[in-house]
C-alpha cells in the first residue's frame, strides 16, 4: 500500500490517495531489478516478483504508480487553483 496527502501549512488535508497491490512474499528472492522488498514481492496476476518486472510493468500495477496516477490529476487541478491565488 502507497499513501500520497498534501496538507496546508495548518495541517487540513488538502489531497490525498491510496495505492494498492495485492501480493505474496516469497521464501526465496527472483529477478534483477529493482531494490529493497522488490525480489521477494510476488503478484500472482503476473506470476513475476516485482524485480522481474519491467519498470514499466511495474509502475502500472505497484502501489506507488496507482497511488500518483490518482494523486497527480488532483494535484494538477489544484495547482491551477493555486496559481489563481498568487
Amino acid at each position: 500500500m502507497c499513501a500520497l496527502a498534501l496538507a496546508d501549512p495548518s495541517g487540513r488535508v488538502i489531497l490525498e490517495a491510496e495505492g494498492h497491490c495485492d501480493g505474496e512474499i516469497l521464501r526465496a528472492p527472483r529477478g534483477e531489478n529493482g531494490f529493497g522488498y522488490d525480489p521477494v514481492f510476488w503478484v500472482p496476476a503476473l506470476g513475476l516478483t516485482f524485480a522481474e518486472m519491467t519498470a514499466s510493468q511495474k509502475a502500472a500495477i505497484g502501489h506507488r504508480g496507482q497511488a500518483l496516477e490518482i494523486f497527480l490529476p488532483q494535484l494538477r487541478s489544484l495547482s491551477g487553483i493555486l496559481e489563481d491565488c498568487i
